[in-house]
């Protein structure tokens, strides 16, 4: 994708910069907000058979993107952090950072999910099986 991207868009002239902090911060909140919304329209049981969920996750990323996007570029995600990298829009030096903010935000917003939502959590066993039968 990045290397489609050059066809489309021209090679930055520099690297977006930003703050370490607030980007972190941000790339971090985002993605969770993000994975929750995800996991809630696309995973929750209470959800089953909706067509709502492409607008909910597609609307999420545009609204961090418009909120925090000149705070940190909006990544939300390491490879579409990666791909900006190799297009020349995030410096190198900073692909770190949209690596681990991503990862941080998702992992709280997994663990906020199972224990917000116990009965979407729950993971499959093998006894469930052996009950059905």
């Amino acid at each position: 994708a990045a290397l489609v991207s050059f066809a489309v868009w021209p090679h930055a002239a520099k690297a977006t910069k930003i703050e370490i902090g607030p980007a972190f911060l941000v790339e971090a909140l985002v993605t969770l907000v993000l994975v929750w919304v995800v996991l809630n329209v696309a995973t929750s049981k209470d959800n089953e058979n909706n067509s709502f969920y492409g607008l909910a996750i597609g609307g999420t990323v545009f609204v961090g993107a418009v909120a925090v996007g000149s705070i940190s570029g909006g990544g939300f995600n390491p490879a579409v952090a990666l791909g900006l990298s190799i297009s020349g829009q995030f410096d190198w030096a900073n692909l770190w950072l949209y690596i681990v903010a991503p990862l941080v935000g998702a992992a709280i917003a997994g663990v906020l999910f199972r224990v917000l939502s116990s009965s979407d959590a729950r993971v499959p066993s093998s006894n469930d099986e052996k009950v059905a039968a």
